[in-house]
């Protein structure tokens, strides 16, 4: 028969054994290490440690020696953050928005991959994405079409184009046309309360 002192005892010893999982836990959630850390804006380039906690960085260190839910070895690899891509035509699918993610792109612009015939549908793509997206809508009607959307100015049809957007100009108009294809990027963007410059044509490659 186990005596009070003895069922004392043992209750004591299983209320600290039930306590050990706590004090040993892991102190981060994930720890990177031995990457090549790249933040811009602190000026630094090096290899080093990183610990997140509570999805937050908590800790950038030459070496961190601690335990960690997840560990993760960075070593040959880069540690930067978040990427924003503002060039893309990532919303023209919904399967390109998470392949920019996996390359580190957190945040992307589609620069006008569809005009006013289809922007419903690219920013439905954005608005589905796992990252953050922005959507510019092309001054052409059809959006990017292959051999160059303004060659045929007719497309840019300045009723259709509301909200933000920038005129694309392939080399092809460009060339043939000049600046004309931005001046209806520019009647609308003066309605929305833009600057008033004088559009310069530029070619996208």
């Amino acid at each position: 028969m186990m005596h009070r002192r003895e069922f004392c005892r043992a209750a004591v010893g299983v209320a600290l054994f039930t306590r050990v999982p706590r004090v040993c836990a892991a102190p981060y959630d994930m720890l990177i290490t031995g990457g090549r850390v790249i933040d811009p804006s602190l000026g630094l380039d090096a290899i080093r440690d990183v610990a997140i906690a509570n999805g937050r960085i908590v800790a950038v260190e030459p070496t961190i020696a601690a335990e960690a839910a997840e560990m993760i070895d960075a070593r040959g690899k880069l540690v930067v953050p978040g990427l924003i891509d503002i060039h893309t035509h990532a919303a023209r699918a919904k399967e390109e928005p998470p392949l920019c993610l996996a390359d580190g792109v957190t945040g992307f612009v589609d620069a006008g991959s569809a005009g006013a015939d289809r922007i419903e549908d690219v920013v439905a793509v954005a608005q589905a994405a796992p990252n953050l997206g922005r959507v510019l809508i092309n001054i052409a009607r059809t959006g990017v079409i292959p051999g160059g959307e303004l060659l045929d100015l007719s497309r840019a049809d300045v009723a259709l184009a509301r909200g933000p957007l920038r005129a694309i100009a392939t080399s092809s108009s460009a060339s043939r046309h000049g600046s004309r294809p931005m001046w209806p990027a520019r009647t609308i963007s003066k309605r929305s309360g833009g600057r008033r410059r004088r559009p310069r044509p530029f070619t996208c490659r």
